[in-house]
Formats: structure tokens, sequence, C-alpha cells
């Protein structure tokens, strides 16, 4: 119970903080960064077939896939990003990041998936 409260209070918050990442993340930094933290996993075209990827027991995320990552906001793949899979109820095999990046770098992650998937997220697509 204790743990599904934390998660809404740290969703309230992060929802609060979110802007529009496509604005405000610099794509660039977003996809060196991506290819150092994310693509080990989430493959380096970004559609979940990366080498370590392949070995987990949950296929990671394909950010590739438009209908799918349409459906999350910039403030839910921040949470995911920020505090882990576990922690926003998703595979524990996805880590934390907040140790390892700042949050400015979070944002410039999230800005490089949105051109990844050609999306927005929360249903909007780029127009």
């Amino acid at each position: 119970m204790q743990k599904t409260i934390l998660f809404f209070l740290m969703m309230i918050f992060v929802f609060v903080i979110a802007v529009d990442a496509a604005q405000r993340g610099n794509q660039e930094n977003g996809r060196r960064i991506y290819q150092s933290f994310c693509a080990q996993c989430h493959g380096v075209k970004g559609n979940g077939t990366g080498r370590k990827g392949i070995a987990l027991g949950t296929k990671p995320a394909d950010h590739t896939n438009k209908e799918a990552m349409s459906k999350r906001t910039d403030a839910e793949l921040y949470g995911i990003i920020w505090y882990g899979g576990k922690s926003t109820g998703l595979s524990e095999m996805m880590p934390s990041w907040r140790n390892a990046l700042k949050e400015e770098d979070v944002w410039d992650i999230i800005s490089y998936i949105r051109i990844l998937c050609e999306c927005n997220g929360g249903g909007a697509e780029k127009k």
C-alpha cells in the first residue's frame, strides 16, 4: 500500500515538473546519451534488440513503436528513466539512472526517443 501511494505521489511530482521534451530537450545530446546508456538494452536503433536486452527475461521497450510510445507521456518516460522500471510498476530490469544522469540529460533522452517513435506523448502525434 505504501509503495502504491509513493508511486502515485512520485508520478504527480513528475507530472507537475513535466514539459514537452521535444521543446525542452536537446535531441543531439539525447542521441549521444541514449547510445551510451540505453542502446545496450534498447538497441542502437531503439527497437528493443540491444545485445544485453536480448538476454533479459523481459524484452526492453521498443522506442520505435509509434503506437505504444504515443501512449506514454513525457512525464511517464521521465519517471521510468529517473526512478527505474520497478519503481514505476514496470520491469525491475530497467535501472534507475538518477545517480548517473542529470535531469537535463533525461529530458534530452526523451526528446531523442520522440524522434525514434516519430510521436509525442499522451496520444498526440507530431504534426
